[in-house]
């Protein structure tokens, strides 16, 4: 019995050490090839380039993405955001806004709203730029509908983003409405009021 174990276990050990040796085989060399020559070489081939001209070259940004030109709003919060660590966010639609805030969009010359994407942490930034500032007290009533809204969402929820909630801040300064719920609030406000 004794013998026939042993042999058993050599049998099954020349069987492992055989697969193992078969998947160990012969490696097979995938080429390396350059992407760029290739579709050079494609384009030049279905004449849509001639010899050293790049279609690539000629497409904006604008096409590749279609992004829109930037707004007074955009350019405003990535200034009033510069050099701070901000969550991850999403960029609030027209749809979104009109929902969470209640604000009439043909009121605004330009907005840009990024929301938290993170449930376990809240944050906001939203610049309205007005068409005109008779308009501001819109604005204001829209913007106090999305604080009540948080305020309620966050009460229940974690204390220390309930208070980010609880310290929000609005700032109107001439057509221009701020309002922010951040960890950074203050320095946000601060460069804010320092855009001429």
């Amino acid at each position: 019995m004794k013998t026939s174990k042993k042999l058993l276990i050599l049998v099954m050990a020349l069987s492992i050490g055989g697969v193992i040796l078969i998947g160990c085989g012969k490696k097979v060399e995938t080429p390396n090839i350059d992407i760029n020559s290739s579709v050079e070489a494609e384009e030049q081939n279905q004449g849509l380039v001639t010899e050293g001209e790049n279609a690539v070259d000629d497409i904006t940004d604008e096409e590749i993405i279609g992004e829109k030109e930037s707004s007074a709003s955009d350019k405003i919060y990535f200034t009033v955001v510069e050099g701070l660590e901000v969550p991850m966010s999403m960029t609030m639609d027209d749809t979104i806004l009109e929902d969470a805030y209640g604000i009439d969009t043909s009121l605004l010359a330009s907005h840009h709203i990024e929301m938290g994407m993170n449930r376990a942490s809240v944050s906001e930034i939203a610049i309205f730029e007005l068409k005109d500032k008779k308009d501001i007290d819109a604005i204001k009533a829209g913007i106090e509908k999305r604080q009540q809204a948080l305020d309620e969402q966050w009460s229940r929820y974690l204390p220390e983003q309930y208070e980010l909630v609880k310290n929000s801040q609005t700032v109107v300064k001439d057509n221009l409405v701020l309002y922010v719920i951040n960890a950074d609030a203050n320095k946000i406000v601060e460069k804010f009021n320092e855009i001429e």
